[in-house]
């Protein structure tokens, strides 16, 4: 689930073939909201009953959506820069 133009879906998921490494995309753009709650109830439905956010983590940047995420039981991390990122992936056993 990404909040993105357009265009994410008309250039880059074709350009760099992301259908091929992700079962689902979700941008905003096409589904004319940029409320990553209501996308991610979209992302579950197209993926299956069988995952949820139990299973699931969330990457983010933004600071607003994280703790959100963890209130639905979905593990999060607040991405800001890359060795942060990778000390919380090992330290919490996120992944």
């Amino acid at each position: 689930v990404t909040n993105n133009i357009d265009l994410f879906t008309e250039v880059i998921i074709p350009f760099y073939k992301l259908e091929l490494i992700f079962d689902v995309i979700i941008n905003s753009a096409d589904y004319k909201s940029d409320n990553k709650s209501d996308l991610w109830s979209i992302a579950f439905d197209k993926i299956g009953k069988e995952y949820s956010y139990h299973e699931s983590i969330l990457i983010e940047d933004r600071e607003k959506w994280p703790s959100l995420f963890e209130e639905h039981s979905g593990k999060a991390c607040r991405y800001t820069n890359d060795d942060d990122f990778l000390t919380r992936l090992n330290d919490e056993h996120v992944l």
